[in-house]
């Protein structure tokens, strides 16, 4: 069968609508439109995504399917195993397993936790290891009347290396629009502990010389993309400098924008020359962490079109008086920020791609 060109398939479709059995009119079209899925790889491509979504694959799964899902499992199957597709068509195949609108990496089990408990609320979560051993948690969520689908990866350990290998399977398994590392970091301004900062720079601190005068520290900026930049500047024009966030506990923290460290080492001295450092190279750096150099590096070196980062950080701690105290209440405060802010830059994204 020679593949269906557009024209082909809107005539036929165009003459099925005509017709006056509405009951006759659905039987054509389910014919029609396995028929030519079945032979073309481009539709078989489109059922094999459609069908990543839980929802439909609960469907499939179900004792006695409908005729319908039945035939278009077989078509997937066709798809997956080659027969649809020559040998290039099949090494550009994505392994996509569960498409994501939204990936979220968490580096630590606490941040996870709380992400976790949240996605779990949704009444459609599930969860597996992937082939490394990596945990994803899916889930399928309202948030300011859309619905989201929302993929939560955590690396095997906190740290950059890690966290590559985890943004690669983020990639692999989910492909999300918007990847967002959330979770805490430590306070370089004397701001309340539970206050939530989203990276308009990340500044790389590792690179550096020993020398005879001591260790020089040559920076590296990460800026984030201009269209997400211009996002956070119009939610923070409509919401003020300070967006308010009222935590588990009734307290009020704030949501606030602006540049952070990030590198290997754990800063736990306010004075060090690694803070020094910071402060010399931009001194409204808000806090440090350990993670978000490699993801704005990854997205910085093999930027994909139409793919964008940000980075949600809640202060747990201060630089001189590191413990586990507050960091609870930062994980829940960061998942807080999230869902205030997330949705925001979600519409705006969408609706900058159909203007």
């Amino acid at each position: 069968m020679n593949q269906p060109s557009e024209r082909h398939i809107a005539v036929l479709t165009d003459i099925i609508d005509r017709h006056p059995d509405p009951n006759f009119r659905s039987m054509l079209i389910d014919q029609l439109w396995t028929a030519i899925a079945s032979d073309s790889p481009i539709i078989a491509k489109a059922v094999w995504e459609v069908l990543s979504d839980p929802d439909i694959s609960a469907e499939i799964r179900k004792p006695n399917p409908s005729p319908t899902w039945s035939k278009l499992e077989n078509i997937v199957h066709r798809y997956t195993e080659g027969k649809l597709m020559g040998e290039d068509e099949q090494t550009a195949l994505p392994p996509v397993r569960w498409q994501a609108d939204i990936g979220i990496l968490t580096p630590l089990p606490e941040e996870s936790r709380e992400v976790g408990n949240w996605l779990e609320e949704s009444g459609n979560f599930e969860k597996w290891p992937d082939r490394s051993g990596r945990y994803h948690y899916c889930a399928k969520v309202q948030m300011n009347g859309q619905f989201l689908r929302i993929a939560n990866v955590v690396p095997l350990m906190p740290g950059q290396l890690s966290m590559v290998r985890a943004l690669e399977s983020m990639a692999e398994y989910h492909a999300p629009k918007l990847t967002v590392l959330m979770g805490i970091g430590g306070d370089m301004q004397d701001k309340q502990l539970g206050d939530v900062i989203v990276a308009t720079t990340i500044t790389y601190y590792d690179p550096n010389a020993s020398t005879s005068t001591g260790t020089e520290r040559e920076m590296q900026s990460f800026p984030i993309d201009t269209k997400i930049k211009g996002i956070l500047n119009d939610f923070f024009r409509a919401n003020g400098d300070k967006v308010e966030i009222r935590s588990k506990n009734g307290k009020a923290y704030y949501l606030t924008m602006g540049p952070i460290g990030s590198g290997s080492s754990v800063v736990k001295d306010s004075k060090s020359e690694v803070v020094d450092s910071l402060r010399i190279f931009n001194r409204k750096t808000s806090l440090v962490e350990t993670e978000a150099a490699a993801v704005a590096s990854a997205f910085d070196e093999d930027h994909e079109p139409g793919k964008y980062m940000i980075v949600i950080r809640a202060l747990s701690d201060h630089l001189d008086d590191k413990n586990d105290k507050y960091h609870k209440l930062a994980c829940e405060n960061a998942v807080l920020a999230f869902q205030r802010l997330i949705p925001y830059v979600w519409r705006e994204l969408r609706n900058n791609e159909e203007s």
